[in-house]
């Protein structure tokens, strides 16, 4: 019986451990994603503020 325990114990830890590293992995992926998002975010910021800004250029009277 004893070793029949230990028989079913090693799928299971090889599955959790497999389950473990999957996770690690979409966490990663998560991870990069947000970095992603932020990189997104501010370049929109930066696109906006440089349209914003030629906007202010264009609507100055000429001397």
């Amino acid at each position: 019986m004893a070793g029949d325990h230990n028989h079913h114990e090693n799928p299971n830890a090889s599955t959790l451990q497999a389950a473990v590293q999957e996770i690690r992995c979409l966490e990663a992926q998560m991870a990069t994603i947000e970095v992603e998002k932020v990189q997104e975010r501010e370049k929109a910021k930066k696109a906006a503020q440089e349209e914003e800004d030629e906007g202010i250029v264009d609507s100055q009277p000429l001397a």
